[in-house]
């Protein structure tokens, strides 16, 4: 099986049913894939039916790397915030095995992403908190700042590209929008 051509197919649309079934049967049977480009596929050309074969990764601490994609696509791509809630507020804290911060920083943006659906002040306050940490690294706080104004609505050609967040935030970041978050908050 050509991962890389499925790949293709389903940024097309048109990998079909029997063929991502294929990729999770290998995947359950601990066949030696490419485990990151799997689940890409699955991510864009499944649905949340296949989230028992996505859910399993988020415990992998071996590969951070994957256990941010699995959760930018169970809460971020299909939308399961309420069933997977837990996991997103656990990596907005971070874990010690993300020495990078892959997974932190997944759960940052796919929290912004989340806010522009539903409200939930919770982890509207964390993401905040991250932003208001000046201990944090830029490139966290940069990611928390394009998160909060995703929360508020705001495009991703109107908020600092990624390439930006690597400044201090002070540098990048519009002070109404901050305060914008603040007084939903107290709403």
């Amino acid at each position: 099986m050509d991962l890389k051509e499925l790949f293709d197919r389903a940024r097309q649309g048109s990998v079909i049913p029997a063929e991502l079934d294929a990729i999770v049967a290998q995947l359950n049977a601990g066949q030696r894939t490419d485990e990151y480009l799997a689940l890409l596929i699955i991510g864009r050309a499944g649905h949340p039916g296949y989230r028992k074969s996505i859910d399993v990764f988020l415990l992998r601490d071996d590969d951070p790397q994957l256990v941010a994609l699995a959760l930018q696509i169970l809460v971020g791509a299909w939308e399961l915030l309420d069933d997977y809630r837990s996991v997103l507020l656990a990596a907005l804290k971070g874990f010690k095995w993300d020495s990078e911060g892959y997974v932190r920083l997944q759960a940052i943006s796919t929290a912004g992403e989340c806010l522009r659906r539903q409200r939930d002040a919770e982890i509207l306050q964390m993401v905040l908190d991250i932003y208001s940490d000046q201990t944090e690294r830029n490139l966290i706080r940069g990611t928390a700042y394009s998160a909060l104004g995703r929360s508020r609505g705001m495009n991703w050609n109107e908020l600092p590209p990624v390439s930006q967040h690597r400044r201090p935030v002070e540098d990048i970041a519009d002070p109404a929008v901050i305060d914008a978050v603040k007084r939903s908050l107290r709403n």
